[in-house]
């Protein structure tokens, strides 16, 4: 019904000096109040020296964009008039570019960072002295030994190890608190710059990127980064000050056990980064596959009526499972690949033990270590291997936290065209309209063009509609005077300014 109160709409073009068309166009304004913006007028005719053409022929060139102009001043039929529309194509204008300044992945670490390092650092203090009580405790285990072992009282050495251990509980709960919250203030700062960041992004970047995978850089980058902070001002700080106190009591106990013991690790610790850099790819892989399945659980219901109105159910069941087959493929070989390790490092730390007791074993039968010595050394020891595989640990999870860094930086350091802040402020605003031989592709499709040397001229107090099959630019050009995006060429101008030089929320 909506058609047939636009069937009886021409339009007439008339000869122009310009190299490229110029056309005047007549229509009355019940079109505008009718017309749907998606509904082709198959019906219209244009003639010129007794040749008929179609609006799609416009279209097909891409000369004039399936235009059906109307222009009204009351809202009454008896009161509409016919009102005339010049489209022109004048010379294009180059596009006006926003200055890109990046700045580092570490700069903007130490940005997040700063207003909280004196409270890092105090957490870390902390941590330390939980560190070097817990290289003090295998010697008053030592001593507990060798007490009962001569028969003496072992109290003194149980009291010794008891305020060691309620020390170390205190300083490592002290230590966790205040890295915790600091941590915490870290990533909530993150997460309001690059949501912030966000907002003010040009439309093509969302065109390019998922909501899943937004939303998993808000969530998932930042936490993994806020986890690596605190991992590394506490786990870390503590197994690297544990490895070196460690290191040097088993020097002090015995350079010659500690030497076989060096030679022993070394193999198991290169063979444990080989195959943490195995995992750490199939993590990654593991992470963007389920947030590729995410992405296509999030497209589809945000755009439920769209996959309800082509009966689309089936087909977005199909894409989402198997999008899940393949995330739970990766999570399988992620598990299997820790199960492994787990299982390695057991058999390792059990080898380990083994070779630490014959050995002290038969220095102890040479008089050269006492049973609580190797005692103490074997605690030392099996706190050395907890130690390196946590510091080992950090370094896998500090890697994949500056792989996840790096990608929030980039993001930051992205700045916006369209929607860029800063210039001109016109005066109020009188509501003129002028598309100016624009050009202009969706940058997700740059070889597509959508609209090619468009130009439209509405007063204020009028009404426009664009009409035309799907695909050929209706709502292009509304979202080009909204400055979603910029055009290619030519120019969008609002009272004869160009969008380009003014500030977007003008």
């Amino acid at each position: 019904p909506r058609m047939r109160a636009a069937r009886a709409v021409r339009v007439r073009l008339s000869p122009s000096p310009l190299p490229r068309a110029t056309a005047q166009a007549r229509v009355p304004a019940v079109v505008a109040r009718h017309a749907l913006p998606g509904i082709a007028v198959s019906a219209a005719r244009a003639s010129r020296g007794g040749r008929e053409w179609k609006l799609r022929d416009f279209m097909g060139a891409g000369s004039v964009l399936a235009m059906v102009a109307a222009v009204s001043a009351a809202r009454q039929e008896s009161a509409m008039e016919a009102a005339t529309m010049r489209v022109s194509v004048p010379r294009p204008r180059l596009r006006k570019q926003a200055e890109t300044r990046g700045r580092s992945m570490v700069t903007h670490l130490w940005e997040w960072v700063r207003p909280e390092l004196p409270w890092l650092v105090a957490g870390a203090a902390l941590a330390v002295g939980a560190a070097a009580l817990s290289v003090l405790a295998p010697g008053a285990v030592g001593r507990l030994q060798d007490s009962a072992a001569s028969g003496s009282s072992p109290v003194p050495a149980l009291v010794t190890l008891g305020g060691l251990v309620l020390g170390r509980f205190a300083l490592e709960y002290g230590a966790s608190t205040v890295i915790t919250a600091s941590c915490q203030n870290v990533a909530d700062r993150m997460r309001m710059e690059l949501f912030s960041q966000l907002l003010r992004s040009d439309i093509a970047f969302f065109d390019a990127s998922s909501t899943g995978q937004l939303a998993k850089h808000l969530d998932s980058d930042v936490k993994q980064v806020r986890d690596a902070i605190r991992d590394v001002a506490s786990k870390g700080v503590r197994a690297a000050a544990t490895t070196v106190g460690g290191l040097a009591t088993l020097l002090w106990l015995s350079p010659t056990l500690t030497g076989g013991l060096v030679v022993l690790l070394a193999p198991l610790v290169l063979a444990g980064n080989l195959f943490g850099a195995h995992m750490r790819r199939l993590a990654s892989a593991s992470s963007d596959a389920s947030a590729a399945a995410a992405g296509v659980a999030s497209e589809s219901l945000a755009n439920v009526r769209v996959v309800r109105a082509f009966n689309a159910e089936p087909a977005e069941q199909r894409r989402y499972g198997d999008a899940l087959k393949v995330a739970s493929d990766r999570s399988r070989d992620v598990a299997q690949a820790v199960s492994f390790f787990a299982g390695g490092a057991t058999l390792a730390l059990n080898a380990v033990t083994g070779a630490v007791l014959a050995g002290g074993s038969a220095l102890v039968a040479a008089g050269a270590m006492t049973q609580g010595q190797v005692g103490t050394f074997l605690v030392h020891t099996l706190g050395l291997s907890g130690s390196l595989e946590a510091v080992s640990l950090q370094v896998n999870g500090t890697n994949k936290a500056l792989g996840a860094a790096t990608r929030l930086s980039n993001m930051l350091d992205a700045k916006p065209t369209a929607n860029a802040p800063g210039g001109a402020q016109p005066g109020p605003l009188e509501g003129d309209i002028e598309w100016r031989g624009v050009g202009f592709a969706y940058p997700s499709r740059p070889s597509a063009k959508v609209l090619d040397d468009l130009s439209l001229s509405v007063k204020r107090g009028s009404t426009l509609a664009l009409v035309g099959g799907s695909g050929a630019g209706k709502s292009t050009a509304g979202q080009l005077l909204l400055r979603f995006y910029d055009p290619d060429a030519g120019a969008v101008l609002v009272d004869g300014h160009d969008l380009r030089d003014v500030d977007p929320r003008w």
